[in-house]
């Protein structure tokens, strides 16, 4: 194993973050839902992600090269690692669950995550080809995390908004922010794979993780939270 001069008990302890902070949180979402409708869900996303692993596995090549562009790695990683998956999944689930939408919505973090469970895991130590980093084994999971709240919280506001006459400058700004949720990990991933100051990325990291968790509790305490309502 590649270790990049860290210690043996570093790299492990990394390595059980990766493999555990998923899992804890899913866990924990499911618990906050109370619902038992949540498991169908849940092994529905665990499924795609096997099945996407797989489709890695013996159709794609795991050690891109990367070019040094900004904007071609950021559009790689958001369309391959980020934004397709979560499309597919999430088109996936609204054709093949016969629940409301709301339902749905309200479902949509922990089917991602569950999806996230498998695909990251796999996707970070095939990936890699080099020594394993804080990056890759910490951040990154963390950002996938917040990724997936963001996006969980947006599909929330938008079906939200669609019931109501909002203007379209309000529906173009949360549509906006759909796709910006989807971007900033993939141009943090980018500016770490093209050698940027470490300081750079990881304030980025910090404060979109930062941005997620303040929207959540501002939509707790105005109690319009997305796992406050009733399935």
């Amino acid at each position: 194993m590649c270790t990049g001069g860290k210690s043996w008990y570093t790299i492990l302890l990394m390595f059980l973050f990766l493999f555990t902070l998923l899992p804890i949180v899913l866990i924990a979402s499911c618990i906050a839902l109370n619902d038992r409708a949540v498991i169908p869900v849940v092994i529905a996303g665990g499924f795609f992600g096997v099945c996407a692993c797989i489709g890695k596995f013996v159709f794609s090549f795991m050690h891109r090269i990367v070019p040094f562009s900004f904007w071609a790695n950021s559009a790689a990683i958001f369309f391959s690692q980020l934004a397709l998956p979560t499309a597919i999944i999430g088109a996936l689930f609204f054709v093949l669950f016969r629940n409301d939408r709301t339902f749905k919505i309200r479902l949509f973090f922990p089917l991602v995550i569950s999806f996230y469970m498998t695909y990251l895991p796999y996707f970070v130590v095939a990936g890699t080809e080099h020594a394993f980093s804080l990056f890759e084994l910490v951040l990154k999971p963390s950002m996938y995390v917040c990724y997936a709240a963001w996006e969980a919280y947006v599909l929330w506001r938008i079906n939200g908004i669609v019931q109501t006459d909002a203007t379209m400058k309000v529906r173009v700004y949360w549509y906006a922010a759909a796709f910006v949720g989807a971007f900033v990990p993939a141009a943090i991933e980018t500016l770490y794979l093209l050698g940027v100051f470490s300081a750079w990325w990881l304030t980025g990291a910090l404060l979109y993780g930062g941005g997620v968790v303040f929207c959540y509790l501002r939509a707790f305490r105005r109690g319009d939270f997305l796992w406050l309502s009733a399935a």
